[in-house]
């Protein structure tokens, strides 16, 4: 019995420690542009901090459900995450810095509208991901992938 116990408690520390955020990583704390500070929020290693807005060079940038984060202005990331009942709406020039792993990751909806997707990353949509082109507008891809899973 005292083996199962330390088995499953073992377990458990590993999913904790997988899962768990590291220094530097952002999530968005209310709906808003990306460019602003009051948008976003910071680990720092202790705990969930206000800050500036995240780019490329910093951990993984996470848009929880239900915020909307709107890239208006030039922006650079890289192991994006937007989660279930987030959105990430790009109306400018968003760079995407390959790195190892998918750059973009899409569980909620990923709204190209307008402007250029740059960069040779990956974009992996999730079966209940939506990647929605708005029609109308000039767009402009440079050599990604876009894998829809």
């Amino acid at each position: 019995m005292k083996k199962i116990i330390t088995l499953c408690l073992a377990l458990t520390c590993l999913l904790f420690i997988a899962n768990a955020q590291t220094n530097g990583d952002y999530r968005s704390f209310a709906t808003g542009n990306w460019t602003s500070g009051s948008t976003w929020e910071r680990f720092d290693g202790i705990t969930w901090v206000a800050t500036g807005a995240p780019t490329s060079s910093d951990g993984i940038i996470t848009i929880r459900s239900p915020h909307t984060v709107a890239a208006n202005f030039p922006v650079s990331g890289d192991q994006v995450i937007i989660e279930a009942g987030g959105i990430l709406v790009i109306t400018s020039t968003f760079t995407l810095n390959d790195g190892p792993g998918d750059d973009i990751t899409v569980n909620g909806s990923l709204n190209f509208n307008s402007g250029t997707l740059d960069g040779a990353g990956n974009i992996s949509i999730s079966n209940v991901g939506n990647f929605l082109l708005t029609t109308g507008d000039v767009k402009t891809t440079a050599s990604m992938k876009i894998i829809k899973q």
